[in-house]
């Protein structure tokens, strides 16, 4: 099936219709076709139609259109959902009074409405920049046919404007217009006055309103605004602006006394009162009396008889009664030019005298058993219905009529209609016109009035500054059970409110007021108008329940329990609480930014705040806490003091009625220091002013009952009289003589004195606010020889202080000489000092000073050189080995004497290594520690003498070491004979030899040692060998002896030759093992020294003939070395003899 005819684009009329012609086929078989004509018929009720177009379902009524905003800039579209641009609007930065929900968008406010805010677009009224804010838009007979405007806002600097006047307004309800523009402007806008010529034309949604001035300059003040009030309701302005303005002046006009309870501007939807006529009356009316009747009564409807059934539909006659009545007309509006006497004045409006009925209609209602206040039956116009301009009623007459009331029913709601149709008969003036009119009153119902009692927490608020704090004109709103949502607990405020409480009729501090009559059913009731100063009230009271028994007046605290909602207190008032300031006023601190307690203020308190009007009310003294705080409150307030032979004392202070908070209503609070906490501080010589102010929420709403500081909290600054010091300490010791127990940088004291001869002490303290003193008074210093940094006061101007050493540090000497500081305020204020005792004030240290340590003679009293002893130093007062530091090994010199030095080292024996020495920095000599323990003890001498291995200790002390003088025994020697005959295998006994000291080896000094040798040099000793042939000469001191037979047995000859002997005998390793059978156990290894083996055990074994037989050389013989075990000569037949060794050698 094809189309073939052409479908217009354009739409027609309801009813009209329209044929389509479209050729059809059959699919099998194409040649067999026939033509099909379908007729459709066009309709204005969507439900009805068939077809349509792909945007049916988005198209606006008809009623929706731009003639429905003559006179205004607005753009209604054409489809629902449209974004539309709005208009272009031009705040200040940081305007905290405005918001983007009080913007009026350009539509007629008596035909469309603003939905809501669909989006801020990231609004910031403190960051200046465009802004696209998106309203929702309907129109009032359809609400849920809406679109989009997206209007702009600037944020600006006031400096970016050029210098002049620049009107706007601040209350959303109030428009102004200069002649020269197009459109209104006012909240939200910025308008230049370019000439004293502009007159502004001001207008206001509420017929009664007062107009005023707020000016950002005091060269452009209210009294330069003249206001003359027009006859339509509207205000012409005049500015006389002064010559030569240098800045933007911002004048803004208010509704004193006023504060909008509704942000969005726009007409409701329509209710039925707006319509003068009965719906079902609209068929009666010919055509050219419906378009009369919609283009002169109505002003804003133009649709058709079914859409004004659509309307009507819901709303159900219950109840009718005809009441006879009369119509007034006033002046002559028209010329009844048609009449037979001519022409004369006639007059085609009239007033329906209902409110003469009250009382027969109110009985009426009563008796059917609905309420209305009878004070909502005012009048109602009437107007000529059949379309003309003549033939109108007679002027300033009456006409007895007939009233027509209908109480109808929708749903759970009620409302009483009244229609008034009148039609005289024709008089000799001619025939009249029909006139017709109808109200709507929705106040009916069978239910009661609901009362609310209103009280003003503190009055006494009122009269302090009655231009911040209004009476009690204030408004309730009450919804039904559907808009309270019992899970977030809150009102659905596009929910159309059953009733309204307003209470608006008293300057009083307590009032009641009355709702409508309310229809039996469930309510939440919510004060939806702020009053001026006070709090929003955020309570929602509810369920109230309205029974059906319900009747007259029921109290609002008779349906709730006052005690759930902090706003209505056990006496049944709710009471609206004035907003209050207590708190922090301002922060004090010193100029190093700490908080400083106890400076006293005057604070003074104004409901204004400028050079010339700032004039106190009240006058208290408040002081600061230890945070610095300075707050209106009782911990702060100081009820009176007396300072430099001065007493102040406040003023009683402004407190809620139980006295038991301290409140502040809105004003302006000036304050200045008049006493510092102490003498260490130079008075803030500022005085300070802030004003305080209302705080919204997260919301923007007022709901905040606490005033807060306008801007930011004041800081106030006292200078502060002292100084810091620290001191640090040094040493002149060296770091690892530091780190012995005997030493330390810890523990030294310091005090401060103002004299240099130091007799003059200074206070120290540890806080910057002087009031807690350091113990003892001292600076103690720590292990890096550091202090802690202490305060101390100053006065002016310039001084040197003295720091002196009081206490030592264990280890070291006393600093005698102070360290000077010098101190110059109030440059040198808070600044930290050093006393430092480092270069020419280093503290001297304690040590034992060295010469030599020991003196090393033979027991002759000779210098022994080469003897080595192991010295070690203790960090303790013993010989403690966990506590050993350092260990060296010092060898005697060719005097004997030890020194701690290089030079006395012992290095020729890889295991003795020597740590280093202690020494002075200064003077790089080698030192002692003092406090430690000191032990040397001898590990090596020359062969030639004994090891005294005794331990020698001390502890070392501030003192000179006393050389400390060791002898060294020499090593004794020892010569045995051993006696045989001749075949050298029998011994002898009752021989006897005589051993002669020839020679010393060392002779005695002064400084001999007592010692005990078996001869002296010369002397002799004879021994007589024994059974076993034998006979030992010990303790023989070393040198050279002569051995002499002197008696022998009989039968053998006597050795006349001596026999020589040399004590030691000394030989290398490699002579003695040339025998091959050398036993070294009892001889001794020189190491280190001449490297021979020292022998001081001699074996002489001499063999006779048993006759002298031998010559004067003297018998035969052999003498044995110790343990050497070799036979060095025989006498007799001058035999050496090699290989002979004892079985039990000598030792």
């Amino acid at each position: 099936m094809t189309c073939v005819s052409d479908i217009p684009e354009n739409t027609g009329k309801d009813g009209e219709k329209m044929q389509v012609e479209y050729s059809c086929s059959l699919k099998d078989d194409e040649n067999y076709r026939w033509n099909l004509f379908v007729t459709f018929v066009y309709t204005d009720d969507r439900s009805l139609a068939t077809d349509g177009s792909s945007m049916l379902e988005k198209l606006m009524p008809s009623a929706v259109n731009q003639e429905r905003n003559a006179g205004y800039g607005g753009i209604v579209p054409e489809y629902m959902g449209t974004i539309v641009p709005g208009r272009e609007h031009t705040v200040l930065k940081d305007d905290e009074t405005f918001d983007v929900y009080g913007l009026l968008v350009d539509y007629n406010p008596e035909t469309f409405k603003v939905n809501n805010l669909a989006d801020d677009g990231g609004f910031d009224v403190t960051k200046t920049g465009t802004y696209t804010v998106t309203y929702e838009m309907s129109y009032f007979l359809y609400p849920d046919y809406t679109w989009y405007v997206a209007s702009k806002v600037n944020v600006v600097e006031r400096d970016s404007l050029e210098p002049g006047i620049y009107l706007t307004s601040s209350e959303s309800t109030l428009m102004f217009r200069k002649n020269a523009d197009s459109h209104y402007s006012g909240y939200g806008d910025l308008v230049k006055l370019e000439s004293p010529d502009d007159i502004v034309t001001i207008t206001c949604i509420d017929p009664d309103y007062e107009v005023a001035f707020s000016s950002s300059s005091e060269q452009v003040t209210g009294d330069l605004c003249k206001l003359t009030d027009r006859e339509d309701g509207t205000k012409d302005l005049t500015v006389s602006a002064p010559e030569g303005l240098t800045e933007a002046v911002i004048l803004s006009m208010y509704r004193p006394g006023y504060e909008a309870a509704k942000i969005f501007t726009g007409g409701g939807w329509a209710d039925g009162d707006r319509f003068n006529i009965e719906e079902f009356a609209v068929d009666q009316l010919s055509d050219a009396d419906m378009e009369h009747l919609e283009d002169t009564v109505l002003g804003k409807i133009d649709e058709d008889d079914e859409e004004y059934m659509e309307i009507a539909a819901s709303w159900t006659t219950v109840e009718s009664k005809n009441i006879s009545g009369r119509v007034t007309t006033g002046a002559a509006n028209t010329t009844n030019n048609s009449w037979v006497s001519g022409r004369v004045g006639g007059c085609n409006t009239g007033t329906a005298q209902v409110s003469e009925k009250r009382d027969t209609i109110d009985a009426w209602i009563t008796e059917k058993g609905y309420d209305i206040d009878s004070k909502d039956l005012t009048n109602s116009n009437i107007s000529c219905s059949s379309g003309h301009d003549y033939l109108g009623l007679w002027p300033n007459s009456s006409y007895n009529a007939t009233f027509q009331c209908y109480i109808q029913k929708n749903g759970d709601d009620y409302r009483l209609r009244i229609t008034c149709s009148l039609h005289p008969g024709s008089d000799s003036h001619g025939n009249y016109q029909g006139f017709y009119g109808s109200k709507t009153y929705s106040s009916l119902t069978n239910g009661a009035r609901l009362r609310v009692y209103k009280r003003f927490a503190y009055p006494e608020f009122m009269d302090i500054n009655p231009n911040k704090y209004g009476y009690l004109r204030t408004t309730f709103a009450i919804y039904p059970a559907s808009a309270y949502n019992t899970t977030t607990k809150i009102i659905d405020t596009t929910v159309t409110p059953a009733g309204t409480i307003v209470l608006n009729e008293k300057e009083e501090d307590t009032v009641y007021g009355d709702s409508d009559i309310l229809d039996p059913g469930t309510y939440y009731v919510v004060e939806t108008r702020r009053i001026t100063g006070c709090a929003q009230n955020m309570d929602i009271y509810g369920p109230v329940v309205i029974t059906e028994s319900d009747s007259g007046v029921v109290k609002l605290h008779e349906k709730v329990n006052n005690a759930d909602y902090a706003s209505m207190a056990s006496n049944n008032w709710i009471y609206n609480y004035p907003m209050y300031f207590n708190g922090k006023l301002l922060t004090k601190t010193d100029d190093s930014g700490l908080p400083v307690e106890g400076a006293i203020y005057k604070v003074e308190y104004s409901i204004e705040a400028s050079a010339d009007t700032f004039s106190p009310i009240r006058t208290w003294y408040f002081k600061t806490d230890a945070n610095g705080v300075l707050s209106y409150d009782h911990a702060h307030y100081v009820p009176s003091f007396s300072f430099n032979g001065k007493n102040y004392k406040s003023d009683a202070i402004i407190e809620n009625t139980s006295k038991t908070t301290a409140m502040l209503p809105f004003g302006f609070v000036r304050m200045t220091e008049i006493m510092p906490p102490s003498d260490i501080y130079d008075i803030d010589p500022n005085t300070y002013t802030v004003e305080l102010a209302a705080q919204k929420d997260a919301a923007g709403a007022y709901t905040i009952r606490k005033l807060a500081v306008k801007g930011n909290i004041p800081t106030s600054v006292d200078k502060m009289r002292y100084w810091k010091l620290t001191v640090e300490k040094a040493s002149k010791a060296s770091s690892e003589v530091l780190e012995l127990d005997s030493y330390s940088l810890s523990g030294a004291t310091f005090g401060v004195f103002s004299d240099q001869a130091c007799t003059q002490r200074v206070q120290l303290y540890s806080d910057e606010k002087l009031t807690v003193k350091v113990a003892d008074n001292v600076f103690r210093t720590d292990d890096a020889g550091k202090t802690p940094t202490y305060y101390l006061k100053a006065g002016s101007g310039s001084a040197v202080y003295y720091v002196k050493e009081l206490t030592a540090p264990k280890g070291h000497q006393l600093v005698t000489d102070p360290v000077p500081v010098t101190v110059s305020m109030p440059a040198d204020a808070l600044k930290l000092k050093t006393a430092s005792f480092t270069e020419g004030y280093s503290e001297p240290y304690d040590f034992t000073e060295l010469d030599a340590l020991v003196e090393k003679l033979s027991m002759y009293g000779n210098p022994v050189q080469g003897v080595v002893f192991k010295v070690c130093y203790y960090d303790d007062s013993s010989a403690n080995a966990a506590r050993l530091k350092k260990t060296w090994y010092l060898v005697s010199d060719e005097h004997g004497k030890i020194y701690m030095d290089q030079e006395h080292l012992y290095d020729k024996d890889a295991s003795m290594k020597s740590d280093s020495f202690y020494t002075d920095p200064s003077s790089k000599k080698v030192i002692l520690p003092v406090g430690g323990y000191v032990t040397m003890q001898e590990v090596k001498t020359p062969a030639q003498y004994q090891i005294d291995d005794t331990v020698h200790g001390f502890v070392t002390k501030k003192q000179k070491v006393t050389v400390k003088r060791l002898h060294n025994d020499m090593t004794p020697g020892k010569i045995r004979i051993k006696k045989y005959d001749k075949t050298g295998a029998k011994p002898l006994a009752g021989v006897e030899f005589e051993l002669k000291f020839v020679k010393a080896a060392q002779k005695d000094t002064a400084l001999a040692d007592a010692y005990s040798r078996l001869l002296k040099e010369g002397e002799t000793k004879i021994l007589t060998t024994d059974k076993n042939g034998e006979s030992a000469f010990d303790n023989l001191d070393q040198g050279t002896y002569e051995i002499t037979e002197v008696k022998t047995v009989s039968g053998q000859t006597l050795l006349k030759d001596k026999i020589t002997v040399k004590l030691p005998i000394t030989m290398t390793k490699e002579e003695a093992e040339q025998y091959g059978n050398v036993d070294f156990t009892s001889a001794k290894e020189d190491t280190g020294y001449t490297d021979k083996w020292f022998f001081y055990d001699c074996l002489y074994e001499i063999t006779n003939e048993p006759q002298f037989l031998l010559p004067q050389t003297g018998g035969s013989g052999v003498w044995k070395y110790g343990a050497i075990g070799f036979a060095v000569m025989l006498l007799a037949g001058g035999i050496l003899i090699f290989g002979r060794k004892k079985k039990n050698p000598a030792v």
